[in-house]
């Protein structure tokens, strides 16, 4: 009989060390994760400055992988295809950084230019008239003139 108790609580003290172990492991991932997605979009940002577009997507992507639910990954991810001219791309990644965090200063404004620059003018009004109240003016004033459809101007 003791032996059998002492097997038990052997047993029961390698779980414990076991799902301890676990559980900095699993810290210890998370942290490394999260340190890795902020150095890659570190990297995004730099190659923004140094207007280097496509490094800055491999970069901003990368940094989305690691960390997809992070709104402000996203949002550099739109800025990071904004800038490589690849519009449709751009308007999904600000749209999914919106969706994320509608608060996020910036993103509605670049979702709408995205969306101006896809030829999807009424999303762009769209976004510009729900997202009105954190849009600066001027700013806001530009993406409207922007997202006007020119091609109905030039018929007219």
């Amino acid at each position: 009989m003791k032996f059998l108790q002492k097997a038990a609580a052997t047993a029961i003290a390698a779980t414990v060390l076991t799902v301890g172990a676990t559980s900095v492991h699993s810290n210890s991932s998370a942290a490394a994760v999260i340190k890795a997605a902020e150095s890659d979009a570190a990297r995004a940002s730099n190659a923004l400055a140094k207007r280097k577009p496509e490094a800055a997507v491999g970069f901003a992507e990368q940094a989305v992988r690691l960390r997809p639910q992070d709104a402000t990954y996203r949002a550099l991810l739109g800025k990071a295809y904004l800038s490589a001219g690849r519009f449709f791309s751009a308007k999904q990644a600000f749209a999914d950084a919106l969706q994320l965090d509608p608060g996020l200063p910036g993103v509605a404004l670049n979702l709408a230019l995205a969306s101006t620059a896809t030829g999807d003018f009424a999303a762009a009004q769209a976004v510009l008239q729900a997202n009105a109240d954190t849009i600066a003016a001027a700013d806001r004033g530009l993406a409207v003139a922007l997202a006007g459809d020119p091609a109905a101007r030039s018929e007219e």
